[in-house]
């Protein structure tokens, strides 16, 4: 598990088994959620439909209410190099108002093992 900024941690599966689970109590977690079931939902990977691009907008958008609320959110996918950093990218391009570049490079400094997806950017990108 990374911390992306006070309220947004990123990590993987093996962060929800029962000793990951400690570490997210004595972290504080208010809010776990597995991505993929989103992520698949808003067919990002699969670039095919523009209403579910919004929704993955709007999670993100919750996301940072949350957060500025003084939520702890602990998003994750399987591995945690793909989806799960994707979506902590956007969050941050966001709530920081940065450019996606400088969004990755946020994310790929609290999480080096982030594999970078410009293909799924320029998708999203257009649907804000």
């Amino acid at each position: 598990m990374n911390w992306i900024d006070d309220g947004l941690a990123v990590g993987d599966e093996t962060d929800i088994t029962r000793e990951g689970w400690d570490v997210l109590r004595k972290a504080n977690i208010d809010l776990s959620i597995d991505i993929r079931n989103y992520f698949t939902m808003s067919k990002v990977g699969n670039m095919s439909d523009v209403n579910p691009l919004r929704k993955i907008w709007k999670f993100v958008d919750l996301l940072v209410q949350l957060t500025n609320a003084g939520w702890k959110i602990f998003i994750y996918c399987q591995a945690g190099i793909d989806r799960s950093p994707f979506v902590a990218m956007l969050y941050i391009h966001r709530k920081q108002e940065l450019s996606f570049a400088d969004s990755y490079k946020w994310i790929i400094r609290e999480r080096p093992q982030t594999h970078e997806h410009w293909e799924w950017v320029e998708v999203v990108k257009g649907n804000e």
